[in-house]
């Protein structure tokens, strides 16, 4: 996963993290586990765990870390309810030429806002993928409405695909949208994708102190009436023209009020 070995001391002897794996298996053994559920019950050494999940966080990659970072920039993010760490990342599956997927909900009527907001907080990062700087970089693809989070693709023949991106997420911030975008999108259940182990590790050991809450709602209120509605409406214009005028052929691009799929030809 293109982690960097670490290290932490316990017990007069160090003990090397070379990736989540063996952050795990360290964790585990200092831990007393229910058979039956495979949770944490209850942890002999509770500064341990912050070590080894500090030490876990310093020796990963450059692709977890920024998801993390990008969860406390997206938190600052006006009407904002839900962004989740989505696709290779997740699953465990990410190379060097990978960038970082992010699927946002946004409150309904200020689905453009809130796309504004996020491209431009994530860019000020120097992060932001856009044009062919693609590896390592964040990846705003999917904006959702929180009133109904469908993500069923148009194309059946594209099931297949959405389901491997989307099934498995990490909350990064979350306005109790999570768990709703799951029960909308019960359809996930009838497509087997593997990396569920992988993404569960990857929420115990590097995303413990996620999701976060919203840090926005001042600059919420003031863009909740009129003023807000004029401002979203010439965002959705604007954004809308540049998102159809770039469609290429083969790309399943998607965008009205209600939600933003741009699911390029070449993202899988």
């Amino acid at each position: 996963m293109g982690m960097v070995p670490s290290q932490i001391a316990h017990e007069d002897h160090e003990y090397e993290v070379k990736d989540l794996d063996d952050a795990h298996a360290f964790l585990l053994s200092r831990c007393i586990v229910n058979e039956s559920t495979s949770r944490y019950l209850t942890v002999k050494d509770r500064k341990l765990q912050e070590e080894i999940t500090h030490s876990t966080v310093k020796a990963m990659s450059k692709h977890i870390r920024r998801a993390r970072l990008a969860g406390k920039v997206l938190a600052y993010v006006p009407f904002l309810r839900l962004a989740a760490l989505n696709g290779s990342v997740v699953r465990g599956e990410e190379n060097p030429k990978s960038d970082v997927d992010i699927l946002i909900i946004a409150r309904a009527g200020r689905l453009y806002t809130c796309r504004a907001f996020a491209i431009l907080l994530i860019h000020l990062t120097g992060w932001r993928r856009h044009g062919k700087k693609l590896a390592g970089r964040i990846c705003l693809n999917c904006y959702l409405n929180d009133k109904n989070p469908d993500i069923l693709p148009e194309r059946k023949n594209s099931q297949k695909k959405v389901a491997k991106a989307y099934k498995y997420m990490i909350a990064l911030v979350d306005e109790k949208k999570f768990n709703k975008f799951y029960k909308i999108n019960k359809w996930f259940d009838q497509i087997p994708v593997a990396g569920k182990e992988h993404c569960q590790l990857l929420r115990e050991l590097a995303f413990r102190n996620f999701p976060l809450k919203s840090r926005s709602k001042l600059l919420e209120k003031i863009l909740s009436g009129k003023i807000g509605d004029r401002i979203e409406e010439k965002l959705m214009r604007f954004q809308l023209r540049r998102i159809l005028n770039g469609k290429r052929r083969g790309d399943e691009i998607y965008a009205d009020d209600k939600a933003i799929k741009l699911h390029p030809h070449k993202m899988y």
